[in-house]
């Protein structure tokens, strides 16, 4: 899998989408650590924070990244303060272990009545979907990217963990950290600033993003609903036999229309 530098990821992910998400086969969150709000009344209060804090900031974000964890996100399209819709996915997430460079994966969100999920194993990439409730699930894979747009998809899956990977000493602009309370909760934030738009992500005690208005994703808000910090093995187990692929492209289970990711529709 190839790393996107955070310059690249604002420039690419500006133009990118994404559908939301249910419950499945995969174990439900035991608790929520975000009560859900409207988006209207996210940011509350602001204290500015030394920019000598930037490595250890980055520091927890990785720090994160080393704990297994379980989360429900929500992403706000652009209007959706104003009423549009606001799409939920779900995310299990596992540390790299040996010689595997990325960990284990999984993203799972709704597609039309029924459940698509994507994994990622030290065995591979995968594409599973159950069409329907009570319908027998189909997968498909392993695959691995081959294009610079492939590579897009399957990092728009893992986009809050991309988000956190890619943060660097790097970054352009002038940058303000602060605390601020993002639905109840204190949260350290980054805000980025620069002559085209003003962005920032939090992230929560333990290194999880939190939230990201702008700054990975575009004109939109991608918010934390719930976190449980725990290791789920029946979420990183393929729910049938998967086909076998070998197409240059990556399969795309869902027909005509694109399986729901962050990365492209």
């Amino acid at each position: 899998m190839h790393r996107l530098g955070p310059a690249a990821m604002v420039a690419v992910v500006m133009t990118l989408t994404l559908a939301g998400c249910t419950s499945s086969q995969a174990s439900s969150p035991r608790s929520s650590s975000l009560p859900m709000r409207s988006p209207a009344t996210l940011v509350t209060a602001t204290t500015t924070v030394s920019r000598a804090d930037l490595p250890r900031f980055i520091a927890l974000a990785h720090n994160g990244l080393r704990e297994p964890f379980e989360a429900t996100y929500q992403f706000v399209p652009p209007l959706g303060k104003w009423g549009g819709h606001v799409h939920n996915f779900r995310v299990w997430s596992e540390p790299a272990v040996g010689s595997d460079p990325e960990g284990n994966f999984v993203f799972e969100s709704p597609f039309g009545r029924g459940t698509f999920r994507f994994l990622q194993t030290g065995n591979g990439d995968y594409e599973c979907l159950q069409a329907a409730p009570r319908r027998a699930w189909k997968c498909v894979g392993p695959f691995g990217p081959q294009s610079i747009g492939q590579i897009m998809l399957v990092e728009g899956y893992r986009m809050p963990v991309v988000v956190a990977e890619d943060l660097s000493t790097g970054l352009v602009g002038p940058l303000v950290l602060s605390d601020r309370t993002v639905l109840g909760r204190r949260l350290w934030c980054l805000n980025v600033l620069n002559i085209t738009f003003e962005g920032f992500l939090c992230l929560t005690k333990t290194g999880q993003l939190a939230f990201d208005d702008k700054l990975f994703i575009g004109p939109r808000e991608l918010e934390l609903v719930s976190l449980m910090p725990t290791e789920s093995k029946p979420a990183f187990l393929l729910p049938a036999k998967p086909k076998p692929w070998r197409g240059e492209l990556l399969p795309n289970l869902c027909g005509k229309v694109q399986c729901p990711s962050l990365g492209m529709l």
